[in-house]
C-alpha cells in the first residue's frame, strides 16, 4: 500500500458520488462479506476512489458519518 504526505492527492478532487463498496473493492482488501454495511466508497472526479478502513493494516472497514445542520448520521448502515 501506498501512502501520501503533505499536500498531496486528493487535496483539490472533487466527490461526485457516494456509495457502498462493490465485491471487487471489498475483495481488494480482503474484507469478508459482512464488512459490507459500514464499507462506503467515496468517488472523485479523476476517477480515484476513497474508502475509509478501522486502521491502516486494513483490519475492517470503516463506518463513515456525517454531520450536516446539527445531525450526525451514518452512510449506507
Amino acid at each position: 500500500m501506498s501512502e501520501t504526505t503533505g499536500n498531496e492527492w486528493p487535496i483539490g478532487r472533487r466527490i461526485v458520488e457516494i456509495r457502498p463498496l462493490h465485491r471487487s473493492e471489498l475483495e481488494a482488501c480482503d474484507w469478508e462479506d459482512w464488512q459490507d454495511e459500514a464499507a462506503v466508497c467515496i468517488l472523485l472526479d479523476d476517477g480515484s476512489k476513497l474508502w475509509p478502513s478501522a486502521d491502516p493494516e486494513l483490519n475492517s472497514s470503516g463506518y463513515m458519518l456525517g454531520y450536516q445542520k446539527g445531525e450526525l448520521y451514518g452512510l449506507y448502515h
